[in-house]
């Protein structure tokens, strides 16, 4: 057995032994303890200082800058160096003693320096410890072991971490918290001015601060050549001087100072206006001891247009096609689209019709904008779209148009030209009667009447047609008067209506209560009637309607409710036009009267009698404006449809006369009508309304006779005339007679 069991020998070998000692775990332990101390006070002294070092080179920045005003590359030059302070003590001062600290050896040295009572036994433990060939044959392991267990007792006792002093950690972290602790109070004492200042060693884009705060409102400007630019500024701070002062610097370095009076009324604003601005200047506000920032004024030229081709694209039943017009001269047909394509002075902002401020043709008269769209990689070029179609519609009531642009500096179009439009509508056909050549014609009921016409259109007749009424012998037009409102009658119960019954009521007048309903089983029953149909006025005016009733009622003209409270408010009415009328009453319980009244100028409170009611409605609702409110009958006349058309109808009246009463007299007229399916179509009536009398043969042939006896009669006078003439002629000759000759009459073929 070995005497010390940390050392193995072999004593066999012939050669040199060698022995391995193990480190001693008490020693290990202190040894590490001292590092870690060492690491931490390390790190604590670098980091005070790098704070220290900062915090003073901050606060010269802070001194610098608000008695230089440095400019932001001096600042970012001393933040630099501060970000290199930091990073230099952290990787050289911190980390790397870290990595790359002292050994145990070095340690032991410092621990034995402290205490000199280990005597170099420490530093040769650690040798001996490191060392390959701790021991050789021959050295006296028994001694080597002592040496460790006697170093081991020496160092039990002993604090190793003593070594590293915290004397200057102290001295320095009371004279870096002394610095950090009157930064703080004197940033706390000049705050606001301390925070700006701050922000600038930041790099922060903000102004020296000063006893007077300068904000220039304006900032940076685009201003049009040759128009006025105004600058504005705020003070604020301890002292809001009475004025100031602009310095203007022009690109050549022309300095220009301008007086900056304090706004009327005002206690912290200042502005003044720059005239004729040419070219481009920088600017700075003083006031007091403070200054903003310089700002740049760009001179730009406005958007304005160079030069617009137009072009009219009639509409397509025309067949007129597309034609180039001159600005100046924009008389344009009713239902053309105007197509435009616009050069600018300069390339303009591409911008979008959600735009608030955009590129875009203004219409006047009608008030309508449309955008306009960039063409072309240099934005001068510009065209109009509507609704994916070239060009643009020109509603009614358009008097001219101007172009407005928007450069992409975001100068404006001023006061741009307006550039005058006619609308011209599209006339309506022309139309005239060629025969019969009298306005009043007496026709026997198997007669046939030929109608002769003559009718013409700048773009196209498309039809004709013979419309007629029929009037008895006592001057009483047919179907001219109305039967009432359909009246559509429902039950209600808790989630459905049943229908009861529908009739046509002449008039909504009714009696209505709990012993008189409006038809079986219906007393007690919740009930809700609806009447449509038409109204048609005899005279214009303005017409106020009343629902008498206590019940719930409305009535809807035109798809416009009217009533509140059943009552409306005055409402204007044309004669004889026909207006969609719906009328609903409603009563949950006990049936309540009802009437339907309505008043105008002229026109007492009265009930809207039967003959303006129609349960039947009519298409075309003002047809029967121009016909005192009678329906016509129709025929539509077969033609060749062109520019000018000529024709003959043979009108039967044996066709429908047959059952006519002798005596009827009917009134008819021409009717023409254009191929105009945008603001059309065009139509024209003949006029004056001729007529025919149904006579019977015998009346007929008496009239003919009448006419044969006067047209001989006219004859005779003529000859008469003429002899008479010729008598007072020759006496004029001869001397003999000195009367003037009479004057013939009218001949049978002129009357």
């Amino acid at each position: 057995m070995l005497a010390n069991p940390q050392l193995t020998t072999h004593n066999l070998q012939p050669k040199l032994t060698t022995y391995k000692i193990k480190m001693s775990q008490l020693l290990s332990q202190k040894l590490s303890a001292l590092r870690r101390k060492r690491a931490t006070v390390t790190t604590l002294v670098a980091g005070t200082g790098a704070v220290g070092a900062v915090v003073l080179l901050i606060g010269l920045t802070l001194v610098l800058d608000w008695w230089l005003e440095l400019p932001r590359v001096a600042r970012a030059g001393m933040l630099a160096v501060e970000l290199a302070i930091l990073v230099y003590t952290v990787v050289w001062r911190i980390i790397r003693p870290i990595l790359y600290g002292p050994d145990d050896e070095e340690l032991a040295l410092a621990v034995e320096r402290e205490s000199p009572g280990f005597r170099s036994r420490l530093i040769s433990v650690i040798q001996l410890a490191r060392s390959e060939t701790a021991g050789a044959s021959g050295m006296s392991m028994t001694m080597v072991g002592a040496l460790v267990r006697e170093t081991e007792q020496l160092a039990e006792p002993v604090d190793f971490t003593r070594v590293v002093k915290i004397d200057r950690l102290a001295t320095l972290g009371t004279i870096v918290g002394l610095i950090v602790v009157g930064f703080g109070l004197a940033v706390m004492m000049t705050a606001p001015a301390s925070v700006a200042l701050i922000q600038r060693v930041a790099l922060m884009n903000v102004p020296v601060p000063r006893k007077t705060i300068v904000e220039c409102l304006s900032k940076d400007m685009v201003t049009p050549r040759g128009e006025s630019v105004t600058i504005v500024a705020k003070a604020s701070g301890l002292i809001i001087p009475a004025g100031g002062t602009v310095k203007v610097t022009s690109p050549a370095g022309v300095v220009q100072t301008y007086e900056l009076p304090r706004d009327e009324g005002s206690s912290d604003h200042y502005s003044r206006a720059i005239d004729n601005i040419q070219d481009n200047f920088t600017y700075t506000v003083y006031l007091n001891d403070g200054h903003s920032e310089e700002f740049n004024v760009t001179a730009s030229i406005r958007p304005a247009v160079a030069s617009i081709d137009c072009q009219q694209k009639f509409p397509d039943y025309t067949s007129a096609g597309t034609i180039k017009r001159q600005t100046g001269d924009l008389s344009i047909l009713q239902g053309s689209r105007l197509l435009m394509n616009i050069l600018a002075n300069k390339p303009v902002k591409v911008t979008a019709t959600t735009d608030k401020v955009r590129n875009h043709i203004h219409l006047h008269g009608s008030e309508v904008d449309f955008p306009l769209s960039v063409t072309s990689g240099d934005g001068t070029k510009l065209v109009i779209q509507d609704a994916g179609e070239p060009g643009i519609p020109l509603p009614a009531g358009t008097t001219g148009f101007s172009v407005h642009l928007v450069a992409p500096d975001g100068l404006t179009s001023k006061n741009p030209a307006i550039y005058p439009i006619t609308l011209v509508p599209d006339a309506p056909p022309r139309i005239a009667i060629n025969s019969p050549k009298r306005n009043d014609e007496l026709v026997t009921p198997q007669a046939t009447v030929d109608v002769g016409f003559d009718a013409s259109d700048d773009f196209g007749v498309k039809e004709m047609y013979l419309r007629y009424r029929l009037i008895d012998a006592e001057g009483n037009t047919s179907n001219a008067a109305g039967d009432g409102l359909k009246g559509e009658y429902f039950s209600i119960g808790h989630r459905s209506q049943t229908r009861l019954f529908d009739r046509i009521d002449p008039s909504i007048s009714f009696d209505w209560s709990s012993r008189n309903g409006v038809g079986p089983s219906t007393t007690k029953h919740d009930i809700i009637v609806r009447w449509s149909g038409q109204l048609q006025p005899a005279v214009s005016g303005d017409y106020t309607f009343t629902m008498d009733s206590a019940a719930k009622c409305q009535i809807t003209l035109d798809g416009k409710p009217l009533l509140e409270n059943n009552v409306s408010k005055p409402i204007a009415l044309t004669a004889f036009q026909r207006y969609d009328l719906n009328v609903e009453y409603l009563i949950e319980g006990t049936l309540v009267p009802v009437q339907m009244m309505w008043e105008a100028k002229g026109l007492p409170k009265s009930l809207v009698p039967k003959e303006c009611l129609f349960s039947t409605a009519v298409a075309d609702k003002t047809s029967l404006v121009a016909t005192g409110g009678v329906p016509e009958k129709v025929i539509l006349l077969p033609i060749s449809t062109g520019k000018s058309v000529r024709g003959y109808y043979p009108w039967k009246i044996s066709d429908f006369a047959a059952t006519l009463p002798l005596g009827t007299v009917i009134q008819w007229r021409l009717e023409a009508r254009d191929n105009n399916n945008v603001t059309g179509p065009g139509i024209t009536f003949s006029e004056p309304m001729r007529q025919v009398r149904l006579v019977s043969p015998t009346d007929k042939r008496k009239e003919l006779m009448d006419q044969m006896t006067d047209t001989l009669t006219q004859i005779d006078s003529i000859k008469d005339a003429q002899s008479q003439n010729q008598q007072r002629t020759a006496g004029l000759v001869t001397g003999t007679s000195t009367t003037a000759p009479t004057d013939l009459p009218d001949s049978p073929t002129q009357k």
